[in-house]
């Protein structure tokens, strides 16, 4: 598989691709300090996996974050899109280059604890459209890594039926900042944070332990 070389930059939660560099089966992207360089679909037992007939659907690898993308059955739906991305704040250089270029006036995490603060306010914004306000949102903390925030958020779909219902886990160990989420589009009925954390609980258990 082809791999992109390039400089990420995360700017209020969001992956900013700023830098090709090099494109080629043979490239090499270096890891900052305490971002994984492991395989992050590997992340999920095969057990896990099995359990939520799932499967792998993307994956990507930079400098400051990596990732991977399921396709899987959530909470009685199919075709559901699991996602991990793992994070670590800038270096100075790019920190200033990224302030630069934040055409939103969202500011650049400058550490650990802002990186996790951008990723929780991240978790109520609908991840396709984010000019659709939740109706409703719930959080409670967790007990993973340092910190760690179970998010669920309710959007109406524009037609008067059923919400759309999206659950994040944001979780901060060290420089590290790690956000799993998933959303429903045809839920059979309203996910509360305990049918989240349940249905979270055991990809969660393989990601964070």
């Amino acid at each position: 598989m082809a791999l992109t070389a390039a400089v990420t930059l995360v700017v209020a939660g969001s992956l900013t691709w700023v830098a090709t560099s090099a494109t080629g089966s043979s490239a090499r992207i270096g890891s900052a300090t305490g971002l994984p360089s492991g395989d992050p679909c590997a992340t999920v037992t095969d057990q896990s996996l099995s359990g939520m007939d799932g499967e792998v659907s993307s994956w990507s690898v930079s400098t400051y974050s990596n990732g991977c993308t399921w396709r899987v059955s959530l909470g009685g739906e199919e075709n559901v899109y699991l996602s991990l991305n793992r994070s670590v704040p800038l270096s100075g250089g790019d920190a200033a280059l990224a302030e630069e270029r934040d055409t939103e006036n969202e500011g650049v995490p400058a550490d650990s604890d802002e990186l996790f603060a951008a990723a929780v306010d991240r978790a109520v914004k609908h991840p396709f459209y984010e000019e659709t306000d939740p109706s409703d949102t719930w959080d409670r903390p967790l007990n993973f890594g340092n910190e760690s925030t179970l998010v669920l958020a309710h959007f109406p779909d524009g037609s008067g039926g059923s919400q759309h219902q999206a659950a994040t886990l944001v979780v901060r160990d060290g420089r590290l900042v790690s956000t799993v989420n998933f959303l429903l589009t045809s839920p059979e009925e309203d996910m509360d944070l305990n049918t989240a954390e349940e249905v979270l609980s055991d990809v969660a258990a393989d990601i964070f332990g």
